[in-house]
């Protein structure tokens, strides 16, 4: 595929809107929602020119193999950098408020999930810059059996990008 061809397909469109919210972004096999490529968390980029090199001449996969190119069927995969951007996994939003959560602010940024929670993006702060790369909170503070009703992801931890559609369910992450 050309470089102009590339850059009219909705796999790319997708990769400029993402990264231009300076969220880093890694592909993974079509319909997928996780990320799967070799070294995926020091690879994801905010860059379009990587973006242009992994649909033109390929993503590196390992040393054995050639780079794959990444075509317009392939899903993207958001990455938290701790010098950029996190996300705010919400699994239960309810649940999320009454244990003491602030309302989340009015026109922030927010992507439906195909599980009914929601991913908040949000650039970090020197606070949140500051804690674990993944912090899970459940119900009732019990990890055995409680509900996981929130997920912050801080650094190198994955989330399914917005406009993606997962294969084993038809489950759409839709953007709000």
């Amino acid at each position: 595929m050309s470089s102009e061809s590339t850059i009219t397909t909705r796999c790319y469109k997708i990769a400029q809107r993402l990264t231009a919210l300076g969220i880093a972004i890694v592909p993974t096999y079509p319909g997928d929602h996780r990320a799967k490529f070799l070294d995926w968390q020091n690879q994801a980029t905010t860059r379009m020119s990587k973006v242009d090199e992994w649909m033109n001449t390929g993503y590196p996969l390992d040393t054995d193999d050639p780079p794959r190119i990444v075509t317009p069927e392939h899903n993207w995969v958001c990455v938290a950098k701790r010098d950029g951007t996190g996300c705010l996994d919400i699994d239960n939003l309810a649940k999320c408020l009454a244990m003491g959560m602030p309302a989340l602010p009015e026109g922030c940024f927010t992507v439906d999930t195909p599980g009914g929670g929601l991913h908040v993006p949000f650039v970090h702060t020197l606070e949140t810059a500051a804690l674990n790369n993944k912090h899970d909170v459940y119900d009732q503070d019990d990890k055995e059996n409680g509900e996981l009703v929130f997920e912050f992801k801080g650094h190198n931890t994955p989330w399914c990008a917005p406009w993606q559609t997962r294969a084993k369910d038809g489950g759409y992450y839709k953007p709000r």
